[in-house]
This record gives C-alpha cells, sequence and structure tokens, in this order.
C-alpha cells in the first residue's frame, strides 16, 4: 500500500524503498553493482552526468594525479565519483594494525595536508618534507627535512627541556642529541678567568698558571682558551730579557695544544702583554683545563731571570685573564 517492493520477501521492511531479504531470512545472494569502467574522479563517464547517490563498481585504473581511480566501489557526489573506503581509520579505536598496511596518508605522489578551522596547518609533501606554515620548499630548503615558515614572527620553535635559559644556544653530542648551552657561564665552563694571585714564571721551569676558579667544562664539544697575558720580566737589558715562553693547554693533566711565543724588547720590569690562542678538541662534561708556561729563549747567565704577574717583584698590579670559549 505504501510502495515497498520485496524480491523474494512478500513482506518489505516499510523503511526501505527495495527489500532484497528472503522471507525467512536464509539469504545466500548479494547485492551486484552495475560494473561500469570510470575514466576519473572528474569524468562522469560512462555515465551522461554526475549523479549524486550513484553508486558502481569500477573495474579500471585510470585517471591522472589526484583525479586517478583503481578498481573498487564508488559513489557519485553530484561532482565527482568518491572510492568507498571499507577499511576506514576510525576517529575511535583502531586495533590490530599493521604500519605496512594501516596508516595515514597516501599511495600516490600527492602531498598529505592536515587543517584545523579549516586551515591547513602541516603537509607532509610526496618528497618525505615536513612543512609548517607553508605548503611548498623555500629557497635554500632542499636539503631539509622539516620546515617551518612562521613569515615575520618571532619564536617558531619552543623546546623546554630544563635545560633552557635566556641567551642559551642549542648545541648537540656526537650523537645529534641536541640540548640547550648557555656561553659566557663559567660554571658551564666558559666565560671569563681570572688569574687573582701573583705568581713568578721561572726559566725553563713548567709552571701552572693559578685562575680564579678551575677550568671545568659543562658539556662536551670543541673549546678555545685566549690567554691575555699581562706582567713583567726581571731582564736588566734586552739582551738578557726572557723574549719567548712556551704556552701549554692540558685536558685532565695530558697536554692537548701548545705554542710558542715571541715578545721583543720587555725587560727590567717594564710591562709585557699578549694574546694566546689554544685549543681543546673532543671534550666531554667534567673535564678540567689547565694552562701551563715555560719562559723560553733569553735569560740572566744560566736562569735567573724570571717572568711576573701581579705584585710579585715588581710594581705593575696587572694579572692575566683565560676566556674559555664553546665552538
Amino acid at each position: 500500500m505504501q510502495g515497498q517492493v520485496g524480491m523474494t520477501s512478500n513482506n518489505p521492511n516499510k523503511n526501505s524503498a527495495l527489500d532484497l531479504n528472503n522471507t525467512d531470512g536464509t539469504n545466500t545472494k548479494g547485492l551486484l553493482l552495475p560494473k561500469v569502467v570510470l575514466a576519473g574522479l572528474n569524468d562522469a563517464s560512462p555515465l551522461s552526468a554526475h549523479t549524486a547517490g550513484m553508486h558502481v563498481y569500477n573495474t579500471a585504473t585510470a585517471g591522472t594525479g589526484s583525479n586517478q581511480v583503481t578498481p573498487g566501489e564508488y559513489y557519485n557526489d553530484g561532482t565527482q565519483w568518491i572510492r568507498l573506503q571499507v577499511n576506514a581509520w576510525e576517529l575511535g579505536t583502531n586495533s590490530g594494525t599493521n604500519p605496512a598496511n594501516h596508516f595515514i596518508g597516501t599511495t600516490d605522489a600527492v602531498d598529505l595536508a592536515t587543517r584545523t578551522n579549516n586551515t591547513e596547518r602541516l603537509r607532509v609533501n610526496s618528497a618525505g618534507k615536513l612543512l609548517v606554515g607553508t605548503t611548498t620548499v623555500p629557497t635554500g630548503g632542499t636539503n631539509a627535512k622539516m620546515i617551518i615558515d612562521n613569515g615575520t614572527i618571532k619564536g617558531a620553535i619552543q623546546i623546554k627541556d630544563g635545560s633552557q635559559c635566556d641567551g642559551c644556544i642549542m648545541v648537540s653530542d656526537a650523537n645529534g642529541v641536541g640540548t640547550w648551552f648557555e656561553p659566557g657561564n663559567s660554571a658551564l665552563g666558559t666565560g671569563i678567568y681570572r688569574s687573582t694571585v701573583a705568581q713568578t714564571f721561572p726559566w725553563a721551569t713548567l709552571t701552572q698558571l693559578q685562575t680564579s676558579q678551575p677550568i671545568k667544562l659543562g658539556a662536551g664539544g670543541t673549546y678555545i682558551t685566549s690567554i691575555r697575558w699581562w706582567g713583567t720580566s726581571n731582564g736588566p737589558t734586552a739582551f738578557y730579557n726572557i723574549n719567548s715562553a712556551y704556552f701549554y693547554l692540558y685536558k685532565n693533566g695530558v697536554q692537548v695544544d701548545g705554542i710558542e711565543y715571541y715578545i721583543a724588547n720587555s725587560y727590567n720590569g717594564s710591562p709585557m702583554s699578549m694574546t694566546v690562542n689554544l685549543l681543546a678538541t673532543n671534550c666531554s662534561a667534567n673535564d678540567v683545563l689547565t694552562i701551563k708556561v715555560v719562559p723560553s729563549i733569553g735569560g740572566l747567565a744560566a736562569n735567573s731571570a724570571t717572568w711576573y704577574t701581579g705584585v710579585a717583584g715588581t710594581s705593575f698590579r696587572w694579572m692575566p685573564s683565560v676566556v674559555v670559549i664553546r665552538l
């Protein structure tokens, strides 16, 4: 009376237009959709026009790019064909998955975009690059795997691991694990170490330069120590002056660098100053650096001439200092 049609059923469901179930529920046959050859998602053929709600089973692989179709069931939304995904990724729990077969992404050379508020926020392009804030790879990003374009707004990246601080720089260990490092902080091994004790450096004698605190490194890497020397010599004339010295850098008591530095015409208590740079490579956290000095060429007779710092044996009160920088 309402126009429902039942095939093999004389009592079709009142909410259906067509009921294909057997009256006794012993169904042994299914619904076979028309098998058609689609030309592409955007092509209505072999139908004459796109018709919303139309279902077909496509038997062809056709079309190009994002309009490609492959064998399977399709329905039409009135503007294009849409493949019916039987094995869809559920919004709730997904169990029994295998990453080789179950994934979110594309199987063709098409980018995967993620949106919120209908605005693209993130994209993984077909080359495997992660793009944030942009849909294209900018100049210079050929080898980059992750690209963030924050326009002219500062603060595109925020990393908090407990080591962050104002003015910190990001460094890595030999395995590429990054962390924050505070340059210019003597507690971390970098900064200025001043000599606060007057010392004597006798000719041909290895003498350690005393600093305000031990140079203990807070992180691994390569460090340059810049020795800013200020002192005097007791040679009475230029002929007897100690006019060179060896500067040595030690790491945990083992020499890692050294250089001989020459200075001319400094004698009889006149001041002399110089800057000497030494390098320590492959350092680890908690390594300790020390500096030793050996006055060399020149001297009174055998070995009586001496270099001085501070007030010891001279009226000059200037002291050496050491600047440690992590490269």
